[in-house]
């Protein structure tokens, strides 16, 4: 049973002396079972798993583009025109070169993130057809297995009893012409 003290949930022991999971401990167990099964099972999940630095690099750029970027030309412009409250250019052909160079960072890291979890895509999805299409393969070698067992007991079942009757069928007919 679980307790509620000062806000914490926390597990009684049982009568056995165990202790019981708590309700976090629940949750958190069914949230990393959850994980490992989406980073280990699913393509998208081993993908996304596998390419830590391109999605580090993405994430990266996004945030400079959309902070620093896209703020300054929508203050500023592209411009020499326009001057900062120090007085430099803030953007445009002679201003700082935020924009061009920021652009171009963004531009590549969705370009190499683009091509890097395309090819873990195609890699995984591979990987887990193969491995789909050879576990496919033992069931069926293992269903073929227990059939041809049924079938080699149920003929070795037939002719035990066709033995039997042939046996018991002799020993009453001895039996009778005996009398």
């Amino acid at each position: 049973t679980l307790e509620m003290s000062s806000g914490v949930v926390a597990a009684k022991s049982s009568r056995s002396g165990k202790k019981e999971p708590g309700a976090c401990e629940v949750c958190c167990q069914k949230c990393s079972d959850n994980y490992n099964y989406w980073a280990t099972q699913t393509t998208c999940g081993a993908a996304t798993c596998g390419e830590f630095g391109a999605i580090f690099n993405l994430l990266l750029a996004i945030g400079l583009f959309f902070g620093l970027v896209v703020p300054t030309e929508v203050d500023f412009g592209y411009t020499n025109k326009n001057r900062n409250d120090d007085g430099a250019i803030a953007s445009g052909p002679r201003g700082q070169g935020i924009i061009p160079v920021i652009s171009i960072l963004f531009i590549v890291a969705v370009g190499v993130f683009l091509y890097k979890y395309t090819r873990a895509l195609m890699f995984f999805h591979e990987k887990f057809t193969a491995e789909a299409e050879a576990a496919e393969k033992a069931a069926d070698s293992r269903r073929k297995l227990q059939a041809q067992a049924k079938e080699a007991a149920r003929r070795n079942a037939s002719r035990t009893e066709r033995v039997e009757k042939a046996s018991g069928g002799a020993a009453g007919g001895a039996a009778a012409a005996a009398e």
